[in-house]
C-alpha cells in the first residue's frame, strides 16, 4: 500500500473532525462548498483537501466557509 495516498473519510467521520451533523457534511458537498469523491451514492472526503477548502472560504469570498 502507497503510504502517501490520501486517507479518504466517510461524510460521518468527517463530521466528527468537524464537529457538524454528517447530514450537514453532506449538504456542504451536494453545495460545492466542500470537495468530495464519489462512487455512485458513496461520498468520502480528503481530509486535507476539506481542511484547504474551509481556509480558503475563511480568507477569500466564502465559497467553502462552514457557517
Amino acid at each position: 500500500m502507497n503510504s502517501t495516498a490520501p486517507r479518504l473519510l466517510t461524510a460521518e467521520a468527517l463530521a466528527g473532525v468537524l464537529d457538524l451533523p454528517p447530514a450537514s457534511v453532506r449538504r456542504l458537498a451536494r453545495e460545492g462548498r466542500l470537495p468530495v469523491y464519489r462512487a455512485g451514492r458513496l461520498l468520502r472526503f480528503d481530509l486535507s483537501e476539506v481542511m484547504a477548502a474551509l481556509k480558503a472560504g475563511q480568507e477569500g469570498d466564502g465559497v467553502g466557509r462552514v457557517t
